[in-house]
């Protein structure tokens, strides 16, 4: 008999590097890790370098694939709505494990299969051990050059999670030029949710003081910022959910800005100039409740508020041409309550009903003082303008959703009651505060109900997708000019015809289109009559209008995300061209300007093209990117009682990046961007501008790492001689198997203390040239816990 053995054999393991994404449907699963190279904070700075995903800088706005992402929600829940820049901006990156980008997205689960909106959000998975309460504490102090107050940039995160919550809170106070909130105050760009509210908001008349922003909020935001938000999802039984989110927010921001203007018209030469000391104090409450309410498994009832109260206030002291120096302030305070009652049933699975409720009231108050007069030049008085503004929306809607095979449709009835009214009045008062004449009042009220249908159907044609829609609308317009007992009705009936084509070459590329033909009403902001005052110069009104405006859309686009060759092609055409808008006779003299905007069916046109390539070459272990987009803007204008001038810019933006990823202690990253501007009108007008961004990074150890940064700007290049240089520096230590770092960091090395760009347009050339914050040096302790 042979006797067996046995043998014990040493263990093997088998160590594999995780890749770095995963597809599993309609959801790519990054694996944030594979991106990183040390240089990240916060959850924003690493969403930057996945493949297929680009961040806006100045707005915080995410698009994956070309789209504008929806929200962003933390292990599957919508705790940030539209706002979902307060967790980008302020999640800590060693928190998250996984960022899945989600296609089709619905956050209505009784949806799932029947929504055929096409949206695209981002889900953040947090590492395994992220649960109960978990945060990020930051403390930064430092100094300023040309300052004696301290540099501050310190803030606390708080994550907690368990089966029976989700929570995020987070306060910062900074002042070294960063915005932590999801609203922005220093310019004019738009959030998520400013784009999906339009049409709740009155719009501001008086415009707010903006800074530039061509270079970043860190460079040009003097502020001050105190943000704090707590934001909380709460499973209180099994059919009840509440998800609670607060906001508060107090900034001061101060900006000295120079303009000047060098005008050629009518034979006729004259320079103006505005020079501009402002302090600015946005201070905003804001408390928003969700309820949902799951009837059955079939059913939802789901009920929002959200109360938001918020005040501006601005004082500017201004040295003019005029020979005068001002003194302004403006005052806005803007209280805005909206509250929105949805329904859902599920019937079957193929088909679904939902009933919407919206109600929303607006009040916006702006009050403007100019000392000395700019109404009366002859005497020692001051003006003040008072704008009032009351907008109510109502509307009721209901959506049947259904699927016919593969097939999607879904049908839409519902009424709108938009009401506003418009108050204002321009008055000239003395020293003890009588009025001495009223310039200019206005007294509207202007209604639009609509009654509407609407309809689409999704067909599904192997890897053609056709989707025809349809809208049928009723207008009713009133507008009651008090002051002029002057009225005005307009009703009409609009069709409203679209078509969206969507072809899948491959698993990995696709070609889209679409077309669609509308019309648009006017916003009361063109249809008041009396002159109000917005600065120390310009004075605006308008010859009131209630023709719509004829609009023409077509896109053409072509898309390829090839995450395992690691490269992606965008490359997209769309036209727009619209009939019928309000156009503007501006009368300029060396002290006022005079802007009167009046409806003429003439036609404005623009085309845009854009492409995108980035690729990761194995070969030189680089990633590069490449995209241009190039605009043409046919507008018409008249000045100082011209003709109707016929005007044409061509812009053109490229930009370059290139990021090596070698198995060394040293990688380089550089992105160069060229900006040129053509306008062809009475005269040809050119603006260019070169910008370059240089990054070395440097790790000599797990536990050290560095940058270092240097910003070059030529902001036009017919003068070279005014450009400017910033190097920036950031050295972080974290010991090994700790849970803290210390770092230090120094912006504005060279310490340019201001700004300066020269531009040209149709009427004028323009300097303008605006304070930066100075030099500053910042040692900061991060601690997770």
């Amino acid at each position: 008999m042979i006797k067996e053995e046995t043998n014990n054999l040493d263990e093997v393991f088998i160590i594999g590097k995780k890749a770095p994404f995963k597809i599993k449907k309609d959801t790519v699963q990054y694996n944030i890790n594979s991106y990183k190279d040390g240089t990240e904070r916060k959850l924003q700075d690493i969403l930057k370098k996945l493949p297929g995903i680009e961040v806006n800088e100045t707005s915080g706005l995410i698009k994956y694939n070309g789209k504008l992402i929806e929200t962003v929600t933390l292990e599957g829940d919508n705790l940030f709505g539209h706002n979902y820049t307060l967790g980008t901006k302020n999640i800590n990156v060693d928190m998250v494990e996984e960022v899945e980008a989600i296609e089709n997205y619905s956050n209505n689960t009784l949806l799932k299969g029947l929504d055929q909106d096409g949206k695209v959000a981002l889900n953040l998975k947090l590492k395994k051990n992220r649960t109960d309460i978990s945060g990020n504490l930051e403390l930064g102090l430092g100094d300023f050059k040309d300052s004696s107050k301290i540099a501050n940039n310190s803030s606390l995160n708080l994550l907690g999670i368990n089966k029976f919550y989700k929570s995020f809170g987070t306060v910062s106070l900074n002042n070294v030029g960063l915005n932590n909130s999801p609203f922005n105050f220093s310019s004019q760009a738009s959030n998520m949710e400013i784009l999906q509210e339009l049409d709740y908001f009155s719009e501001k008349i008086i415009p707010e003081v903006s800074i530039l922003n061509v270079l970043g909020e860190k460079r040009a935001n003097i502020n001050n910022q105190l943000f704090s938000s707590y934001n909380s999802i709460f499973n209180l039984n099994k059919k009840l959910k509440a998800k609670v989110n607060l906001y508060y927010i107090q900034d001061k921001i101060k900006t000295i800005q120079l303009s000047k203007s060098n005008f050629t018209f009518n034979n006729e030469v004259f320079n103006t100039f505005d020079n501009t000391n402002t302090s600015k104090k946005p201070i905003q409450y804001r408390g928003d409740l969700e309820l949902k309410y799951f009837n059955s498994k079939s059913s939802l009832l789901r009920y929002t508020i959200s109360a938001r109260d918020e005040n501006i206030q601005t004082a500017s002291s201004i040295t003019s041409n005029q020979n005068t120096n001002f003194n302004t302030n403006l005052n806005s305070e803007n209280t805005f309550l909206k509250q929105h009652i949805n329904y859902t049933k599920r019937i079957s699975k193929q088909k679904a009903l939902q009933i919407d409720l919206h109600f929303s009231t607006n009040d916006l108050n702006q009050e403007y003082n100019i000392n000395p007069s700019f109404l009366n030049t002859n005497s020692n008085t001051y003006d003040n303008q008072n704008n009032n503004q009351k907008k109510n929306v109502f509307e009721l809607k209901s959506t049947f959703l259904g699927i016919i095979k593969n097939n999607k449709y879904r049908f839409s009835t519902g009424v709108k009651s938009d009401k506003q009214t418009f108050n204002s009045d321009l008055i000239n008062l003395s020293e003890d505060n009588s009025t001495l004449f009223n310039n200019a009042d206005n007294n509207l009220y202007y209604s639009k109900k609509t009654t509407y249908a609407t309809g689409s159907y999704n067909w599904n044609l192997g890897k053609l997708k056709l989707t025809p829609n349809v809208s049928l609308r009723l207008i009713n317009q009133k507008l009651n000019n008090h002051i002029l007992d002057d009225n005005q009705t307009y009703n009409i009936l609009v069709f409203e015809p679209s078509l969206t084509l969507f072809y899948k070459i491959n698993s990995v590329s696709f070609l889209s289109s679409n077309l669609g033909l509308n019309k648009n009403t006017n916003p009361i902001q063109y249809l008041y009559t009396g002159n109000i005052l917005i600065n120390n110069r310009t004075l605006l009104s308008n010859i009131p209008n209630l023709t719509l405006q004829k609009n023409q859309s077509y896109s053409l686009a072509y898309n390829k995300n090839d995450l395992f060759n690691q490269s992606q092609i965008m490359l997209g055409v769309n036209y727009i061209k619209q009939e019928g808008d309000f156009f503007s006779n501006t009368i300029i003299t060396p002290n006022s300007n005079t802007v009167n905007f009046f409806f003429l069916p003439e036609a404005t046109e623009s085309t845009n093209f854009n492409f995108s390539y980035s690729k990761f070459i194995s070969a030189l272990n680089t990633n590069l990117k490449l995209s241009t987009f190039h605009s043409i803007f046919k507008y018409k204008n008249i000045v100082n009682n011209s003709q109707l001038r016929n005007n044409t810019t061509n812009q053109t933006k490229s930009q370059l990046f290139l990021k090596t990823a070698f198995s060394t202690q040293l990688n380089f990253e550089n992105e160069t961007t060229h900006d040129y501007s053509k306008t062809l009108s009475e005269l040809t007008f050119t603006n260019s501008a070169f910008q370059n961004n240089f990054k070395i990074i440097y790790k000599p150890s797990k536990q050290i790492y560095g940058t270092l940064t240097a910003n070059f700007f030529i902001p036009n290049l017919k003068k070279r001689s005014d450009s400017f240089t910033f190097i920036d520096t950031e050295i972080w230590y974290k010991p090994k198997n700790k849970n803290w770092q210390l770092s230090i960091s120094a912006s504005n090395l060279t310490n340019e203390n201001s700004f300066l760009q020269i531009q040209n347009n149709d009427v004028s050339i323009n300097t303008f040239s605006s304070d930066l914050l100075s030099r500053s040096l910042l040692l900061k302790f991060n601690h997770n816990f």
